[in-house]
């Protein structure tokens, strides 16, 4: 299991737990289980190019103030018969970036300024498409 992807929302646990449950209904997955009262909700994802039997995920809330909740998303690659996959390609930490991109506009959180209008979702650096500078 990689490394849980963490962020402070400035809401309610209930705003919040509802923010998450209906990123990962809109992101076309399948909410596995809900336990309001601890602040968990899992999901599966399914195939994809990046692994054969899908994610496991979690989200997990934590009030921290009155309007301050934590969530942490975390996953695992999930295991159906024999494994035959031995790395996720870094779809975990992909789709948990997604979650909590949906989660940011359900919630209202509005990007810095510097952000402001730039164009969102991930991307991948490389040598290749970088602008050289001529």
């Amino acid at each position: 299991m990689g490394e849980a992807i963490t962020k402070v929302y400035q809401s309610t646990q209930s705003e919040t737990y509802a923010a998450a449950q209906r990123a990962i209904r809109d992101l076309g997955f399948k909410v596995d289980r809900l336990d309001k009262a601890n602040g968990l909700l899992t999901f599966k994802t399914g195939l994809s190019w990046k692994s054969w039997a899908g994610q496991e995920m979690s989200v997990m809330l934590i009030e921290l103030a009155d309007r301050e909740t934590e969530v942490s998303v975390s996953g695992k690659r999930n295991q159906s018969g024999v494994i035959i996959q031995l790395y996720d390609w870094g779809e975990v930490e992909g789709i948990a970036k997604k979650v909590l991109m949906a989660m940011d506009d359900y919630l209202g959180v509005k990007l810095p300024d510097s952000l402001d209008g730039a164009p969102r979702g991930l991307f991948d650096v490389s040598e290749k498409n970088m602008d050289p500078g001529d």
